[in-house]
């Protein structure tokens, strides 16, 4: 699994509540806030702590990026976006790679 962008999301991810966090450019994971809190007002309950490796589809762009969440059910029912989830960092990358660049998915929702 890629590096944390810094003490602070590490920290996030090992001891917060559970939180969603993106890939970003420079290949380091990064919490989301607004996506994190998003989730726990759509959820409408306290998500239970389910780590997971994913891609996140925007529905109307089709554009794909790599999610890792601490609480997979942040990501349910999510009017904007989809969530394929793999069953390790490695399998995510090895899809990821495959979407060739930029990474679109035009499948529906």
């Amino acid at each position: 699994m890629e590096p944390f962008a810094q003490d602070y999301d590490a920290a996030a991810a090992e001891f917060g509540p559970p939180a969603i966090f993106l890939l970003t450019h420079e290949q380091t994971w990064r919490l989301m806030p607004d996506l994190t809190r998003d989730g726990w007002v759509r959820l409408e309950r306290t998500p239970e702590r389910d780590l997971g490796h994913g891609h996140l589809r925007d529905h109307s762009t089709g554009f794909v990026t790599r999610v890792y969440t601490t609480g997979k059910s942040l990501m349910e029912d999510h009017p904007r976006a989809s969530v394929t989830w793999f069953e390790s960092a490695e399998a995510s990358a090895q899809a990821y790679a495959a979407l060739g660049r930029p990474p679109l998915l035009r499948k529906g929702p």
